[in-house]
């Protein structure tokens, strides 16, 4: 039945694949299937289609409408869904030589062990992989595929065979096409992460969308259930009545991609904000949307808006939007950017910080505060906890020099975990290993009321530690609070280490208007040394972490301390400096002004004195 379907789709596109490729007005489209072809039309294309599971058999009530239909089998009949894969969205990483600029990490988190690990398959510095915390594909899709969207990870298989893997009973988690394009206000993703949950990885898809309800559970059936024991797979239980005659359903399907797709998994707010008081970017203020900057082609590498490392910056940047013109003066965007005049900024900003020091994220405070995301915290889900100290713990803004030297604010996470220290190489040890050689010495789950860090000192380090190497870790270690921690025989040490570093990535949003920018009310709104933009403090966070233990924001920044600290010193005393300034201008002025009165009168006698002759010159100067 697929075969009959994909045929009939080839021979309805084979007058476009058959024209003569230098009569196309775009050449790149040769090849290319019949939905990934623009046809000029501004119409949003109707989407009247047939389902098909995920061995390509067309869905019909009452003959296989028990099962989920796929998205690499639905939309691939019109769309080149291989290419897209390797989108920015799906690839997770795999691709080793193209990791991107830092971004959000994954964070593995557990409270007893005092524990958040950043984690991703990019190879970013400051990261790791999962397969280095003998992490499998299936454990971290069941762990982060809440906020994923399908693909790559999810279709691996058992690239690293693990005995708790179940991916012949949960199947794989292809693309979600919907989990974007999917205009249907009754789209609800978080059945997505539902699903996942209970291990149901091939029906996720279907339980998001309208069309259909997931009935049962994988994570029900044992790890050696077969089709003739008690218990079965999920169901699927379609709407009928969203099926027409010919048996075709209709999908909302945009372009356009409503900014709430991709806010459910790249929300972000300050640990304690409620909707009363949440930041609005200006530019969805304006009613622009995501994809209006965050573009992309076919291949779904969507554009994050940062200039390259030693590239010039693109249209789609800051600087390529608001102030890229053409030679005909245009914008090279075309989305009417305002163009910033930043009158009576000296040069030296724009050198040494980025369009986002002074734009984004919240103004600066004296401590850089918790902040809450949807990938680390789960947001926009019902396991979402409320609680603004619940790990992990994120803070913002900071302010550090970012990979093109500039200073740019970010997101930092100080991560905590036990580990194998030889030397510079660093090998965590799963969470699940250390409560189960030291549990006895850590707290409880159930008395852990809220999931913040737990209550631990030094010689509680020092007994896990012991018991570790007693269990044959060798150099085991806890990395927490920018330190690291090992034993000097049955004493506890510790001394700074590259692995105890902060993982900082960039933020971008939310972006303010100028009238809120950093020095739009003046120069102290950086310069003062109550600023949080320069002399701000980053808490120092872990569960060994001294109270009010922090770091200058400056240790950050790359700037001299001295030399930056004695500049703002300038600014106490400017406004004296300014009445000193004008006081003794004006009275150089008054001098001014008597002399040139002076002059005038002298002159004037002079004039008078030449006018009466020699007779009335003595009188004129008496």
């Amino acid at each position: 039945m697929f075969r009959l379907a994909y045929l009939i789709a080839l021979v309805s596109i084979w007058p476009v694949l058959a024209q003569d490729p230098n009569a196309r007005s775009e050449p790149n489209t040769v090849g290319m299937l019949i939905g990934d072809i623009w046809t000029g039309s501004l119409a949003r294309p109707a989407h009247r289609i047939d389902l098909y599971d995920e061995k390509g058999f067309r869905i019909f009530p009452g003959v296989n409408f028990d099962q989920p239909f796929s998205c690499t089998i639905t939309c691939g009949i019109c769309h080149d869904v291989q290419r897209i894969a390797n989108g920015w969205h799906f690839s997770g990483g795999l691709d080793a030589n193209d990791p991107g600029r830092p971004g959000e990490p994954w964070i593995y988190w557990d409270c007893p062990t005092g524990t958040q690990i950043p984690l991703s398959y990019r190879r970013w510095p400051g990261t790791f992989e999962p397969n280095q915390l003998v992490l499998s594909e299936w454990w971290f899709v069941r762990a982060f595929g809440r906020h994923m969207t399908g693909g790559r990870i999810g279709t691996v298989g058992q690239a690293r065979p693990d005995p708790h893997d179940r991916w012949h009973l949960s199947g794989q988690l292809e693309i979600n096409c919907l989990s974007c394009h999917d205009a249907d206000p009754r789209h609800d993703q978080s059945q997505f992460g539902r699903q996942i949950a209970m291990h149901n990885y091939r029906w996720a898809t279907t339980a998001t969308s309208a069309l259909a309800v997931v009935d049962g559970a994988v994570s029900d059936l044992p790890d050696t259930w077969q089709p003739s024991d008690n218990g079965q797979l999920p169901k699927v239980v379609y709407n009928t009545d969203q099926f027409m005659a010919d048996n075709k359903v209709t999908f909302q399907i945009t372009r356009q991609i409503p900014d709430e797709r991709c806010l459910f998994c790249h929300s972000v707010q300050l640990a304690g904000a409620t909707s009363a008081n949440r930041s609005l970017d200006v530019h969805i203020a304006a009613g622009m949307h995501c994809v209006d900057c965050h573009r992309n082609g076919l291949d779904h590498q969507i554009s994050r808006g940062y200039v390259e490392e030693g590239n010039q910056p693109g249209p789609l940047t800051c600087e390529g939007c608001h102030m890229g013109r053409d030679s005909s003066g245009m914008s090279l965007t075309g989305l009417n950017a305002p163009y910033p005049r930043h009158k009576g900024i000296p040069q030296v900003h724009f050198e040494k910080l980025s369009c986002t020091a002074c734009h984004s994220g919240p103004l600066p405070s004296k401590t850089a505060r918790l902040t809450k995301t949807s990938k680390a915290h789960a947001l926009g889900t019902p396991w979402a906890n409320a609680s603004a100290k619940t790990l992990p713990h994120i803070l913002m803004p900071v302010y550090a020099k970012a990979f093109d030297g500039k200073i740019s604010p970010h997101r930092l996470i100080w991560p905590s975990y036990w580990a194998i220290i030889d030397g510079e190489v660093v090998r965590p040890i799963r969470p699940e290993v250390v409560r189960d050689v030291a549990g006895r010495l850590l707290a409880h789950p159930l008395q852990i009321a809220i999931p913040d860090w737990p209550d631990m000192d030094l010689e509680q380090v020092r007994q896990v530690l012991l018991a570790l190497q007693q269990a044959g870790f060798s150099q085991a270690a806890y990395v927490s609070g920018g330190r690291v921690y090992c034993l000097d025989g049955d004493q506890v040490t510790c001394r700074e280490h590259q692995a105890a570093r902060p993982y900082l990535w960039p933020l971008a949003h939310d972006v303010r208007p100028a009238r809120s920018a950093l020095g739009a009310v003046s120069c102290q709104d950086c310069h003062s040394l109550g600023s949080g933009f320069l002399f701000g403090k980053v808490p120092v966070d872990g569960p060994l972490a001294e109270k009010d233990q922090a770091v200058p924001m400056l240790a950050f920044t790359g700037l001299a301390p001295t030399y930056t600290g004695l500049f703002a010193w300038t600014f106490v005393f400017r406004p004296y400096l300014k009445v000193a300034v004008i006081g003794a201008s004006s009275l150089i002025a008054a001098i001014a002004v008597v002399f040139l009165l002076r002059a005038i009168y002298v002159f004037s006698k002079a004039v008078q004195a030449r006018d009466a002759g020699p007779a009335g010159k003595d009188k004129a100067f008496r």
